[in-house]
């Protein structure tokens, strides 16, 4: 055991230092110092002025989910909103949610049966090949991309226990169930990901008293959570919004209209985020205000999306059949991060090929040991099918497609040396036979022979 934890914290320890050196840009400055809207309602959470200004001036909002910014606004309210003491502490849970996805996700294949080899590859690539350093140190600061993915590990854990004939008590199916319920009011993609795989997972290996108790607990977590949430947007926004009022401003800005001419996506999708979203565009502010507001002018968008939608069913067909790709393998424009244009889309893609063939191989081979992962990261990657996904959403689902590819990459190289050495041998005894060192067959036995 003790030799197991030693590459362990080594990977860990390493993971970290590299995504502390790589934060600074090379005058020793932090690359960026905050994330976008859910940063901002976070200061305007600890200022006083309430779940606020995601855009410039716009006041009330429910354009992201609460959780995280509660979060980080009371921080904020205690060391000082954009201190450097609340910066530091931010910092330290960043790294702390990093430790801990890592962790989950080995514990998850462990009970996967994926060998330590192959957990101990999987664990080096997401150390050593930091793609989402960005993400993970600065911005899962605000957001709750991290969060989510600890949440998503941990209900696949109860459903690892499941799936390996463990009967859970009716305590630990509450919990279970309120487990799926915070995963989907944390992240709603992730959430819808995390019930598809306790769906097919239910079907067959609970009981129906169970599986009603599960469902029901995680439908009145669900609620209790939902409710105050949508009391508190009716009241101070006019409309009872349950989740996020942001889906029209991204059904938009994810509309290509010259999808299936060769134009590259990059210039439709940069168009629409300059003159529709509201943080980057003033104009698209003077909109909003004109609109009557943020629930307005996101419907406003929706309806014109989904009137082009239905005008133009097979050029929405090709365009969320691209969208969907591209969430497992993004084009180059998509990463954002110029010193890393060229290297973040090729791994992302690679990791999720492979991870795709472990997942394909597994249900060939009738084993089914990753299908709660597969339903889990095929049903998540679904709502993104209709906006325009980047590669920090692809952050779900990446740790737990590189395990999956890692064991790919380990059973390769294991049957490889195999192969290997077999041959090896048969050379080795070719060898000795040629010069007559190999073992002597024994003599025939000497029969008498009758005089008959």
């Amino acid at each position: 055991m003790a030799a197991d934890r030693a590459p362990l914290a080594w990977l860990l320890c390493l993971g970290i230092l590299t995504r502390l050196i790589m934060i600074y840009d090379s005058r020793g400055t932090l690359v960026a110092v905050e994330a976008g809207e859910a940063t901002r309602v976070a200061i305007s959470l600890a200022t006083g002025g309430g779940f606020a200004d995601a855009f410039p001036g716009m006041g009330p909002t429910a354009h992201l989910m609460p959780v995280m910014p509660l979060i980080v606004g009371g921080i904020f309210r205690v060391f000082g909103a954009g201190s450097p003491a609340a910066l530091t502490v931010l910092l330290v849970g960043a790294l702390a949610q990093f430790v801990a996805v890592l962790l989950l996700i080995d514990r998850l294949y462990t009970r996967l049966a994926l060998p330590i080899g192959a957990r101990r590859l999987g664990l080096a690539v997401l150390c050593m090949a930091p793609i989402f350093t960005k993400e993970e140190i600065i911005d899962f600061r605000f957001w709750e991309g991290a969060l989510a993915v600890i949440l998503s590990c941990g209900g696949l854990l109860e459903i690892s226990r499941v799936r390996n004939g463990e009967i859970l008590s009716p305590r630990r199916t509450i919990a279970a169930g309120v487990l799926a319920a915070v995963t989907f009011f944390v992240s709603p993609p992730a959430g819808i990901g995390i019930v598809a795989a306790w769906i097919v997972t239910a079907i067959p290996h609970l009981r129906r008293r169970q599986a009603v108790l599960l469902g029901g607990s995680a439908a009145l977590a669900l609620a209790l959570m939902v409710t105050p949430w949508a009391m508190r947007n009716a009241r101070v926004m006019g409309t009872a919004v349950l989740l996020r009022d942001n889906f029209g401003l991204e059904l938009a800005l994810g509309i290509d209209p010259a999808v299936g001419s060769g134009q590259p996506a990059s210039v439709a999708y940069e168009r629409n985020y300059a003159t529709l979203h509201p943080y980057r565009s003033a104009a698209a502010r003077a909109q909003l205000r004109a609109a009557g507001g943020e629930i307005a002018y996101s419907r406003m968008l929706g309806r014109r999306a989904w009137i082009w939608i239905a005008e133009h069913p097979m050029a929405f067909t090709r365009l969320a059949l691209r969208h969907y790709a591209a969430f497992f393998f993004p084009e180059v424009w998509q990463s954002g991060d110029n010193h890393r244009a060229d290297a973040r889309p090729l791994i992302l893609s690679l990791i999720n090929l492979l991870g795709f063939a472990a997942l394909l191989l597994d249900a060939l081979s009738r084993r089914f040991r990753l299908t709660p992962v597969a339903v889990f990261v095929l049903a998540t990657a679904l709502p993104y099918a209709l906006v325009q996904p980047i590669p920090r959403y692809s952050y779900l689902v990446y740790g737990l497609m590189c395990f999956a590819a890692m064991g790919l990459v380990h059973q390769g190289v294991q049957m490889a040396s195999a192969r290997i050495a077999l041959r090896h041998r048969r050379r080795t005894a070719a060898s000795d036979y040629s010069l007559g060192t190999g073992p002597k067959s024994a003599a025939p036995p000497f029969r008498h022979r009758s005089n008959r």
